[in-house]
């Protein structure tokens, strides 16, 4: 029987030393269903109505007409934003794995001899620019350079082919060959940074920084179109087919007279803008279209699909589980997400399920920052601060506009706006305002201290609440994500973190986590978790003096942006590659190797272990504490 002994828990303690920088553990990582959404950047529609998208960190994703939904179908974690087809064979070039192909509808990929870039392939054909210009006659088996062929100086951005005509585009304009590729003309186009190509019945359309061109004399000769309200930006805005041309419009700003979807029927002669009402936040980056509805893909929402005859469009988005997740809570055994598409998503078990937790809030708004505190949800999503009381069932605006940041401790609810912070001593339902001389942009508190970074080298600390304030400057420092709990605060880095114990008098300089810069903070209990961006996560009980090293998310493309813990479960959100999850690996301990007298130590060199004192007394070391 063991029985708690309090008399040897010093002598015990004396023990233990978690001593050396980082203890490596492998822990085994799952990829959680969700939340849905994604940067989906390509988009290309197949003649069976099976319709591809290229998300930003997602890799590939393929929508079946028969279920209508989703599936990613490879090169995860990668970079996807080109993507062509030609007789039964699928192509995808990403930052990581340059150009694949794919034989089987995207089920498996096989590395081609071609980079990553734009693409053009017609048959066996491919052609793909990436500043120089490569050609291959087997499907990006081998291919060669066509640099030396090219006029001098040129850097090609973009490529198009149609049998033996091609086209690339160059800074100013753009240069044709007739003979696929051997011999290269100068055309009379003048284009800012032309970014596709698409080809008609007649014609060829360019598609510029911020113009729209056609050649109806196969590049002889150009024609800038007039076509109302369209104001172009991104690199696949264009699809074709028989007479009838879609354009993919987005100025670079959200939300603004720019954006939309717009047709020609007519080979360009006249245009119409379909309807703008369900498009969401109206960064369209792609358009495509299969029988029957267009497609058009959106800067974190995922897809959204026009049905013909319908005068709304409906976001197309189920099982593109590729939200950019910018921050992580949990509440009880639920975990919630502010994501680029929702403010609030959540799940009651641990991701396997997902859904939208947003009544009461403005649509088509972001989240940014999420957070609980007695009870409590509190989220900031552009241009309003919410809460919840009901675990995100609904929720409620607290009056704040363009919230910076949230942060609570003490009974105290901070929320901060550029120049200022509102505080809170009833969970939001009454505010106190106070100027700020700083604009904060990562915040946290712990009883009355308070703490908010303003950029790499200054941030701001409080000990009355946020009543005054203290600046600090430290070179190096690197400013990156704050945290503060059990009265101490940290201010993380890229390989040096801070921390203060006194309220942000004094700050002593450790040893951060991994070298790759910290994203985020998350603690629980007496547990301080970081994660890098490359997706590592550590966990240090001592307050960051040592650390444990959990293995790296699967792949080592992804890229971390939060972290939080529920439970014995590990969470760590991701932009573009939504939320994975991992078991949390029991508590490591480690000893001396010199024992004090009367003292055995049996069992391994890790996780628990019984110390006897005597012979019917034993201490248990474990995750709980000290047993006896």
């Amino acid at each position: 029987m063991i029985r708690r002994v309090a008399s040897v828990a010093c002598a015990v303690c004396a023990l233990l030393l978690l001593g050396g920088a980082h203890h490596e553990r492998e822990v085994a990582w799952e990829r959680t269903d969700g939340p849905e959404g994604g940067y989906a950047d390509g988009l290309m529609a197949m003649p069976d109505g099976v319709v591809f998208a290229g998300v930003a960190a997602g890799g590939v994703y393929r929508r079946d007409p028969s279920t209508r939904r989703w599936s990613a179908v490879g090169l995860a974690g990668d970079y996807v934003y080109f993507l062509a087809h030609s007789d039964g064979s699928i192509y995808a070039a990403g930052e990581a794995n340059g150009l694949m192909r794919s034989d089987d509808g995207g089920h498996t990929w096989l590395p081609t001899s071609m980079r990553n870039g734009s693409i053009s392939v017609d048959g066996d054909r491919v052609y793909v620019a990436s500043s120089r210009l490569d050609r291959s006659y087997d499907r990006g088996g081998t291919s060669e350079s066509l640099h030396d062929r090219m006029p001098i100086g040129r850097v090609v951005s973009a490529v198009g082919a149609r049998g033996d005509t091609v086209f690339v585009a160059t800074r100013d304009g753009a240069s044709r060959s007739l003979d696929g590729g051997d011999t290269w003309q100068e055309t009379t186009l003048v284009a800012r940074s032309v970014r596709s190509w698409a080809f008609t019945n007649g014609a060829v359309y360019a598609h510029g920084l911020d113009r729209l061109h056609r050649s109806p004399d196969n590049g002889a000769t150009w024609e800038e179109m007039p076509v109302s309200g369209y104001s172009a930006y991104g690199d696949h805005t264009l699809w074709a087919r028989g007479d009838t041309v879609y354009v993919a419009a987005w100025d670079g700003i959200q939300g603004t007279a720019g954006d939309g979807v717009f047709v020609s029927n007519d080979d360009g002669d006249s245009w119409t803008r379909l309807t703008l009402n369900g498009l969401g936040r109206l960064s369209v980056r792609a358009v495509a279209r299969v029988d029957g509805a267009v497609f058009a893909s959106s800067l974190g929402d995922g897809v959204y699909r026009l049905d013909d005859g319908a005068s709304s469009w409906t976001l197309d988005r189920e099982g593109m589980t590729a939200a950019g997740t910018r921050d992580l809570a949990t509440l009880g055994s639920m975990l919630f997400a502010a994501t680029d598409t929702d403010p609030a998503v959540r799940t009651r078990d641990r991701g396997d399920t997902w859904e939208v937790a947003t009544t009461g809030m403005t649509e088509g708004a972001g989240g940014d920052e999420i957070i609980s505190a007695e009870g409590a949800l509190y989220v900031t999503a552009d241009p309003e601060a919410y809460r919840s009381l009901d675990a995100g069932k609904t929720w409620q605006p607290l009056g704040i506009q363009d919230p910076q940041g949230l942060a609570s401790g003490g009974g105290w609810l901070y929320a901060f706006v550029n120049r200022g912070v509102h505080r809170s001593a009833d969970g939001g339902d009454t505010w106190t305002f106070r100027g700020l001389t700083f604009d904060p942009r990562h915040t946290a508190a712990t009883g009355d201290f308070v703490l908010a970074s303003v950029n790499a080298f200054q941030f701001y600390s409080s000990g009355d609440a946020g009543d005054t304030w203290t600046e600090t400057r430290m070179s190096g420092a690197s400013v990156a994500p704050t945290a503060a709990a059990n009265g101490v605060m940290y201010i993380g880095g890229w390989s040096d973190w801070r921390r203060s114990t006194d309220g942000g008098d004094t700050w002593d300089t450790i040893r951060g986590p991994g070298t790759s810069g910290t994203r985020d903070i998350f603690i629980a209990g007496d547990a301080v978790y970081a994660t890098t961006r490359s997706g590592v996560v550590y966990r240090s009980f001592d307050r960051g003096d040592t650390w444990d090293h959990f293995s790296a998310l699967p792949g080592g493309r992804y890229i971390a942006t939060s972290v939080a813990v529920g439970g014995d479960t590990v969470y760590v959100g991701t932009f573009g590659s939504g939320v994975f999850r991992a078991a949390l690996p029991p508590r490591r301990f480690h000893t001396t190797t010199t024992l004090a007298p009367g003292l055995t130590l049996i069992g391994p060199t890790h996780e628990a272990k019984r110390i006897f004192v005597g012979r019917n007394r034993e201490i248990l070391i474990g995750e709980a504490g000290l047993h006896a």
